[in-house]
């Protein structure tokens, strides 16, 4: 079972319409994450509504840690479904300075790059396509390496 969640930024030209709608159509997922922001949010629930499980998480207020909550929230549910997770990522920025993988949400200012940070934390896949020319920060295009125990 592939469960997958959607991140991207609240403003996309109408070019990249069709570059996320190729990269939904690519991925054969089983339950869909979804938050509730226009943008990439948006055209995810449109092209995904009729054809798949999806789940909508709405922000309740305007403050920034009310859209990290909603990420948060998103994230976890997902891990609670049985199988693999993945995220489909749709940066239009370079990763802010201090993103890193952690278990709380911090993106200082990008949605976007917070949801790659937290689900990098809890081991997601992570499938990027750019929507703007960027390089992946260090910490994501590094191996990961994991401390096997023998007991």
């Amino acid at each position: 079972m592939i469960n997958c969640c959607i991140t991207g930024p609240r403003t996309i030209r109408p070019e990249h319409i069709r570059v996320i709608q190729e990269k939904l159509n690519s991925i054969s997922a089983d339950t869909w994450h979804i938050g509730d922001a226009p943008g990439v949010d948006t055209i995810a629930l449109h092209f995904l509504e009729k054809k798949q499980t999806v789940t909508t998480y709405h922000v309740t207020g305007r403050e920034p840690w009310q859209f990290a909550l909603r990420s948060t929230r998103m994230v976890k549910d997902c891990m609670k479904n049985p199988g693999s997770h993945k995220l489909l990522a749709f940066p239009n920025k370079p990763c802010p300075e201090g993103v890193q993988p952690k278990p709380t949400f911090h993106g200082s200012g990008s949605g976007t790059w917070g949801t790659i940070a937290l689900c990098k934390y809890y081991g997601f896949d992570i499938d990027i396509t750019f929507l703007e020319k960027n390089s992946l920060p260090e910490w994501l295009s590094k191996p990961t390496y994991q401390q096997l125990s023998l007991f």
